[in-house]
């Protein structure tokens, strides 16, 4: 609502809801498997965006779910996506995003997840929870250390 003062609400406590939220598509190549979990990784972050002031700042969208564009691409810098690369030789993920340079508005972010990354830190995160040492360190992001993460003779 353009009537409403910003600065008020979030004195009186109140959190703002944005005119669109930030709406990540998950791309058909994302493995039915992982859906569910690449939806409530991004919709996690709302906590954070409430802290900040805003409700309802951030969803999801899935293949199937009525909101999903049936013109959707991931190539389409309409829709800031979640898509999944079938790689069994390199561990990777990547995300990138356009923004407007005048005002720093995120235009559009797309972030790719691929197979042998996921299957990285699925396998650390099952040794984890098994309380045995992972053999490829804790977790995808890195080791305790302070080494990089490795897999497989990869390093990320």
């Amino acid at each position: 609502d353009p009537h409403v003062d910003a600065a008020e609400e979030r004195a009186a406590g109140r959190l703002l809801t944005p005119s669109r939220p930030i709406t990540f598509y998950i791309d058909p190549s994302v493995p039915e498997r992982w859906r569910r979990a690449m939806k409530r990784g991004v919709e996690n972050w709302q906590a954070a965006f409430e802290q900040a002031g805003w409700a309802n700042a951030i969803v999801a969208v899935l293949p199937g779910d009525e909101a999903f564009p049936s013109d959707y691409s991931a190539a389409d810098s309409r829709y800031a996506s979640i898509s999944w690369a079938v790689s069994l030789q390199e561990v990777y993920s990547v995300g990138t995003h356009t923004f407007d340079p005048r005002t720093g508005e995120i235009m559009d972010a797309d972030i790719m997840f691929s197979h042998s990354w996921v299957s990285a830190w699925a396998n650390d995160f099952d040794a984890d929870a098994a309380g045995a040492p992972a053999r490829t360190g804790t977790g995808a992001g890195g080791s305790d250390n302070g080494s990089p993460h490795r897999h497989h003779g990869k390093v990320y």
